[in-house]
């Protein structure tokens, strides 16, 4: 099994992380506001580690970091609902 992540589209603009069973159903984990945090989480639940392989000076923020901004995002009250 391998973990992966779909886009949702509007009016929700999440990346789901989940799985396909083998009769492909969907298996959703988790919900992403952001591209990069719905990949480092896919590749941490697919055995990797949550930073990036070529990240010697550990620039790319871990999935936590990731998570917390992006929720921050969408609880945002500024942000005008067409543009979630």
């Amino acid at each position: 099994m391998s973990w992966v992540y779909i886009f949702s589209g509007p009016p929700d603009r999440l990346y789901t992380v989940g799985h396909y069973s083998p009769d492909g159903k969907w298996h959703p984990d988790s919900d992403w506001s952001d591209q990069a945090a719905a990949r480092l989480q896919c590749r941490w639940l697919n055995g990797g580690n949550d930073l990036r392989e070529d990240d010697d000076d550990n620039s790319m923020p871990a999935i936590a970091e990731l998570n917390a901004a992006g929720l921050a995002a969408l609880n945002d009250p500024d942000l005008d609902e067409r543009s979630r």
